[in-house]
């Protein structure tokens, strides 16, 4: 199996192009099978959106799709859908790590997960060789997130290869959950103090490029979990999909 996440902007209603990409991949889960389904949308409302983790200039993160398929040489009427539906499509082989991960769900495949995802698209500092980048990355700050941020959940998918044409060129896609939107929105609650802030910040400079980064905030939606994920419980079938 293989990963395709899409980056997906639009100048419209978010909310709006996420139900849209609910019904849609529904419909092509039943056509071609999807191992499994996430879409993660832009749609908080304007007053409840926390005043960090965001800059996206250009609209590219009005929603995410995230696809497990048996082959991405069939991914033909996935990427013809997600065309038609925004003017920016952005898609990406990526190869997943899951730092952490939920231990089980208790709320409905259309309901989104509980508080609000942080999703940064994210590339390597000028200069840095691959695995100056990966050890800066999966080795510094991936242990420095878990240990300073309150996350129920860390996606991180490096980019394998871009898929579509004139995608940005990212080296990373990851998503960062937090229970709620305070945890997001409250300095001292994301980073734990103003040293952790620091630290983190000063981290990050150390092997990323902050005038590539993308960033906002996002509802994770789990519409087809696959039946590999924890929280799918032995013998039971994944929620959602056909």
């Amino acid at each position: 199996m293989e990963k395709l996440v899409y980056l997906i902007g639009t100048d419209g209603d978010p909310a709006e192009l996420g139900r849209d990409l609910q019904t849609v991949l529904g419909e092509i889960d039943a056509r071609v099978g999807l191992q499994e389904i996430e879409l993660l949308v832009a749609d908080i409302p304007q007053t409840d959106v926390p005043r960090m983790h965001r800059n996206d200039p250009e609209r590219r993160l009005s929603a995410l799709v995230s696809v497990w398929v048996d082959s991405l040489d069939a991914r033909g009427p996935l990427e013809s859908e997600l065309s038609a539906r925004a003017p920016r499509l952005a898609g990406y082989l990526v190869t997943e790590s899951m730092p952490r991960e939920y231990r089980e769900r208790g709320w409905p495949a259309d309901a989104p997960s509980p508080g609000l995802a942080l999703v940064t698209a994210l590339n390597k500092r000028a200069g840095l060789s691959d695995e100056e980048f990966y050890t800066g990355w999966h080795g510094g700050h991936t242990p420095l997130s878990l240990r300073l941020h309150p996350l129920t959940r860390y996606v991180r998918n490096a980019v394998a290869r871009a898929l579509t044409p004139d995608a940005p060129d990212f080296g990373g896609i990851v998503w960062e959950s937090v229970a709620t939107y305070e945890d997001a929105d409250d300095p001292l609650r994301f980073y734990g103090s103003e040293e952790g802030q620091r630290e983190t910040e000063s981290d990050l400079r150390s092997w990323a490029s902050f005038s590539s980064m993308l960033t906002t905030q996002m509802h994770e939606y789990l519409l087809k979990p696959g039946a590999w994920r924890p929280f799918v419980r032995s013998g039971e079938a994944p929620a959602g999909g056909a």
